[in-house]
């Protein structure tokens, strides 16, 4: 038991102090009101490190998109013809990866000797078409579409159209009838009348691809550009146009050569 102690008035919380004398109990403090108790830490967690550049709210850099895991895509749209002064030649490659993508559009006319080209083999002899003029966007997934801005390469003008500074690639899922590669846009037999038969490809057979149809737009965009991107990976399709005044005016789809589907 403690002797010589007294009890002191309580403060404001649950607490009795108690004051002593004889190298007992230390004296109460002059104030009875107790120091309050240090405040307790809590750790905070580190924060997350992004798991790509999607989570940091910046793209990541061009040379990912040449590694592997990354969804290459090629599509190509030739304009021919015998009233085409000057054909034109555009390939795009859509590359993606985590929600990103990486559009390259390679721009390419005609050279002089290749006035009213046509659709025998002239079309993928590079040295018919000057060298390509490239444009290169990159961008962010948002549903089923893409917002690209232009990172490098021609902006605003090039030959073959207006590249504008950002562009948006919205996809859809379809079903493309596709020609063969190679395939050949005939005259129609003339008639006795005069008249002729309308102009066939040959051969004529479509297969029915399941595809993605990206329709491409933009401020200064003048051309339709749908992109026909085939689910199963490996060679590209292109969009054929011939314009031979009232010869011949149509346009198809028909697979890419496999050598040209694989150049990037």
């Amino acid at each position: 038991m403690l002797t010589g102690c007294r009890l002191l008035a309580p403060c404001s919380g649950a607490l009795l102090v108690v004051a002593c004398r004889n190298g007992q109990p230390a004296p109460a403090p002059a104030s009875s009101v107790l120091a309050p108790p240090p405040a307790v830490r809590t750790a905070t967690p580190p924060a997350r490190a992004p798991e790509s550049a999607v989570d940091a709210g910046q793209p990541m850099s061009l040379a990912a998109f040449d590694g592997p895991h990354v969804d290459k895509r090629v599509f190509r749209q030739l304009e021919v013809g015998a009233i085409r002064a000057v054909p034109s030649r555009m390939t795009w490659f859509f590359d993606r990866l985590h929600g990103e993508a990486r559009l390259r559009v390679l721009c390419q006319l005609g050279n002089s000797g290749s006035t009213g080209i046509t659709l025998r083999g002239d079309e993928d002899d590079d040295a018919r078409w000057d060298a390509p003029v490239e444009t290169t966007y990159v961008g962010f997934q948002s549903g089923d579409s893409y917002t690209m801005t232009a990172v490098g390469g021609a902006v605003d003008v090039t030959d073959c159209e207006a590249m504008p500074a950002t562009l948006k690639v919205a996809c859809e899922d379809a079903v493309v009838p596709v020609l063969s590669a190679g395939a050949l846009l005939l005259r129609g037999k003339q008639r006795s009348d005069g008249s002729s038969s309308p102009a066939h490809w040959q051969p004529g057979k479509r297969e029915q691809v399941r595809a993605e149809r990206c329709e491409v737009t933009g401020k200064s965009v003048t051309q339709e550009w749908k992109l026909v991107f085939p689910k199963a990976p490996g060679r590209g399709v292109e969009w054929v146009f011939v314009n031979s005044d009232t010869l011949l005016q149509e346009g198809a789809h028909r697979w890419m050569p496999a050598s040209n589907a694989a150049a990037r």
